[in-house]
């Protein structure tokens, strides 16, 4: 007997620094569109898109975090490390947006990942996070499945229906972006929260409660659908200058490509929801 689905659409998001505010301009155009989306999973960067989603504060999201660059002129990464940016930036506008989702009712549900481990060596498991993470998605050697053995990493995630305050979901979000040292440490619980790439998360396990699945991918690709799942790809490559945090020029327009390219797929969406032949027995009912 097959399992019943609880949710009707779900929506995977990639995430990868900056590359999210292409997700960002897709989910705008939805939200325009009054196409929501039952479930939505991520996590890194995805996770404050994902609530500015459900906030219908997509372009909100946007323009704070564009302001937010461009009041920065300097960007030193590693060379002058006290002077990085990225947690003042990126802490401001999560836990903005964290505040904004606890102070109002929304509906839809969610899941934001995070990447559990003993808190025995922060620092040095930190760094070693990282190095695995360039060497997985730097130069597509995946060591992933023995770093989670080696240390014992356990996933851990978060949902709608858990009462967390606002320091402890924004420590959450801000842990599972963590690719230490451009974003601090954090800890939740007793435990050390590292970036949600670090888990194994397919996303046909992750919406498997899903009839019909979105997956918004952060690079290039065709746009199709595969089955019960549409795949939304950019039309053009998306630079991986995930650290770059000298101005919000870059973001503006990784949000716009998102919002072209989600116009221009719109009637394969609709279709893809609810097929042309249901569409028009609706009409015909409404119009006898």
């Amino acid at each position: 007997m097959r399992e019943a689905k609880k949710y009707k659409l779900g929506a995977f998001l990639e995430a990868g620094g900056n590359k999210v505010f292409f997700v960002n301009g897709v989910l705008s155009i939805l939200n325009k569109e009054n196409i929501r989306i039952d479930m939505l999973v991520g996590s890194s960067s995805a996770a404050p898109i994902l609530l500015a989603y459900l906030l219908h504060q997509n372009t909100d999201a946007l323009q704070l975090f564009a302001a937010k660059l461009d009041h920065n002129k300097r960007n030193f990464y590693l060379v002058h490390r006290p002077h990085f940016p990225h947690n003042k930036i990126y802490k401001d506008s999560v836990s903005y947006l964290v505040r904004e989702y606890q102070s109002k009712k929304t509906d839809g549900h969610f899941i934001i990942f995070g990447a559990q481990m003993r808190p025995n060596l922060s620092v040095l498991e930190g760094w070693l996070a990282t190095l695995f993470l360039i060497v997985r998605y730097g130069l597509g050697i995946n060591l992933l499945g023995m770093f989670r053995r080696l240390f014992k990493v356990h996933e851990m995630r978060i949902t709608e229906r858990d009462t967390l305050g606002s320091v402890e979901m924004t420590n959450f979000i801000l842990g599972s972006s963590t690719i230490y040292p451009f974003i601090n440490l954090h800890r939740m619980r007793g435990s050390l929260i590292l970036e949600g790439a670090l888990l194994d998360m397919p996303y046909d396990e992750m919406l498997s409660g899903c009839e019909k699945k979105i997956v918004i991918h952060t690079k290039r690709g065709i746009t199709q659908i595969v089955k019960d799942t549409l795949h939304i790809y950019a039309d053009q490559a998306i630079p991986n200058d995930v650290l770059d945090y000298t101005g919000g020029a870059r973001v503006i327009w990784l949000h716009r490509l998102g919002e072209t390219v989600m116009r221009q797929n719109l009637v394969l969406l609709k279709n893809f929801i609810e097929p042309a032949s249901v569409q028009g027995e609706s009409l015909d009912r409404q119009n006898p």
